[in-house]
């Protein structure tokens, strides 16, 4: 048995350890139509970690093997002048084949920030893309430095989500004497929605190597299932994916996506970083403080002065809802 099936069988035994587990804690009254809409939305401002796999069971092309990459995925929502920001990373580690043997190791680290465009009822976002040479192995990474672009576009609707993400790499630093990179990829997405956290997803990345001459279109179908935990939105889910169309050699005959996401629900509204908010939070504590202070001189019949008047006059005025407050809430 190759290293990839080993690895993809011990994650899916840990993956259905974790989904029982935390099914029997979970809170259903909580999955419903928008919140599964929330967990599944990539332009969501919300704290998430994930931990996502691919396995190939078989390629097109002369290596008769198997092959799986294991993907520690993130994402953190900024906020910087009122732009809401979104920087998402992919870490993945990868077990590929080559014509000796199996490359095993660290793959390249993406990053990438979506500036998050003020527009509605499409939602969209647009920022740069970087790739860093992170591989530990010459088949699990390119060996080039790399930049581009990304973009996303989503519509929610009632009955779930519909959307894209576009992006595209190319190196622009040589390294140890590897190839360019030019790479295009293009992920439609499409969420339907289910009763008590369930939903059925396609998700499919399409990969066109202009290097290489090489690319394929996979289509998948699959389900999953959101539930709360705790203060913690989780997301199980498996999708099968075929090639439809592919031109090249060594390019996916089919592969197995799966994966769970842990997300912070907890979020700040738009306009609004964590120095503002703690800086607003001790302003009503100051404010909550003089009033005391001025109320308890009273009924000790003690006179208000004049400066203790002030201050009950500003504490007062402290409590009516400032533009801070009134700022609008992020795109979901």
């Amino acid at each position: 048995m190759s290293k990839a099936a080993i690895m993809t069988r011990a994650l899916l035994a840990a993956l259905m350890t974790v989904l029982v587990a935390c099914a029997a804690r979970a809170d259903d009254t909580i999955t419903q139509g928008d919140a599964t809409n929330s967990a599944n939305n990539p332009l969501t401002a919300e704290t998430s970690l994930n931990l996502q796999n691919y396995y190939t069971p078989s390629f097109y092309g002369p290596l008769n093997s198997d092959a799986n990459s294991l993907l520690l995925r993130g994402l953190v929502p900024l906020n910087f002048g009122g732009v809401q920001q979104l920087v998402r990373f992919t870490l993945p580690y990868s077990v590929n084949p080559s014509p000796d043997r199996y490359g095993d190791g660290l793959g390249d680290l993406t990053v990438f920030d979506l500036i998050v465009l003020p527009s509605k009822p499409v939602l969209l976002a647009v920022g740069p893309l970087f790739v860093a040479p992170t591989a530990t192995d010459r088949f699990t990474g390119a060996g080039r430095w790399q930049a581009g672009a990304a973009a996303a576009a989503v519509s929610v609707q009632s009955w779930g989500l519909v959307g894209a993400l576009l992006t595209y790499q190319h190196s622009f630093a040589d390294d140890f004497g590897r190839a360019p990179t030019s790479l295009l990829t293009a992920q439609p997405i499409v969420f339907y929605n289910l009763p008590h956290g369930f939903y059925l997803r396609s998700s499919g990345i399409w990969n066109f190597d202009f290097e290489n001459d090489l690319g394929y279109i996979p289509v998948g179908l699959g389900a999953g299932k959101v539930m709360r935990i705790g203060k913690v939105t989780a997301n199980f889910f498996v999708e099968p994916q075929y090639t439809v169309y592919h031109y090249g050699q060594q390019v996916p005959h089919w592969q197995i996506f799966r994966g769970h996401e842990l997300s912070v629900l907890r979020k700040l509204p738009a306009g609004i970083d964590s120095s503002l908010a703690l800086r607003r939070r001790r302003l009503r504590t100051s404010h909550r403080s003089v009033a005391h202070r001025a109320s308890t001189r009273a009924r000790s019949g003690r006179p208000v002065t004049r400066e203790a008047d002030q201050q009950r006059q500003l504490a007062s005025a402290g409590r009516g809802r400032t533009a801070v407050e009134t700022a609008p809430t992020p795109l979901q």
